[in-house]
């Protein structure tokens, strides 16, 4: 009769087969069982066969490769479980830049979407920190147009606001926020302050007017006041 061989690893189902004076002959199939298992056989054991006559087993190799699934635009939860549902397993999470994905939206895998893999196989699970932070120019001290040119060219809005100054060219930057150095969101809006002249201011007219009351007056115009005598 023909030796019982399923349930048994290949190698052990074919020596015992062939130790019984048979031939064996192998077909692999999908199957849940582990790869290389003997998950059936013809003729079946107890039947009598002709010694030299060929037993086929059915052998398993395995479940067969799935294929990793687009999770792109998903939030990392969702994504997590849409890969586990596939048979196969998020062993990493990587967050990158991403100016295209939301923060905490999935940007990818790795191995990428509709690659072939072994169920149960670990993937990389890519996910967007937000967009790409850049280094802000300093732009303090150039012209508003240079300035400007300056932050556009590396990829920021530029939001100009005007303040008097007497210590700094009129049309020149005297600070910025963010400041120059600092890490910010490409195409986020960095605010310059631009000088401005100050206003002329009339000089009140003192003269024949009492000392205290010509020093107040000129003091309350915003002049600073230096006092001469002459004899």
């Amino acid at each position: 009769p023909v030796p019982r061989g399923t349930g048994l690893q290949l190698n052990v189902a074919r020596t015992l087969l062939q130790n019984a004076h048979f031939q064996v002959g192998v077909i692999n199939v999908p199957s849940k069982k582990a790869a290389g298992t003997v998950i059936g056989e013809n003729p079946g054991a107890g039947t009598k066969a002709d010694k030299g006559s060929t037993v086929t087993l059915t052998v398993s190799r395995g479940q067969g490769n799935v294929s990793v699934p687009s999770v792109q635009g998903l939030s990392q939860t969702v994504a997590t479980t849409v890969i586990k549902k596939a048979g196969l397993k998020v062993t990493h999470v990587v967050m990158q830049s991403s100016s295209t994905f939301k923060t905490g939206e999935a940007t990818g895998t790795n191995p990428g979407a509709a690659k072939s893999v072994p169920p149960g196989t670990g993937v990389t699970l890519l996910v967007s920190s937000g967009q790409p932070q850049k280094a802000v120019p300093d732009v303090r001290g150039a012209s508003q147009s240079a300035a400007t040119s300056q932050l556009t060219g590396a990829g920021f809005n530029v939001n100009p606001t005007i303040q008097t100054s007497s210590s700094v060219t009129a049309g020149n930057v005297i600070s910025q926020d963010p400041a120059g150095g600092a890490q910010a969101t490409a195409g986020s809006t960095v605010t310059i302050v631009v000088a401005a002249a100050p206003a002329p201011v009339n000089v009140p007219s003192v003269t024949g007017d009492p000392t205290g009351s010509a020093f107040s007056a000129l003091q309350s115009a915003g002049f600073h006041v230096a006092r001469h005598t002459r004899d």
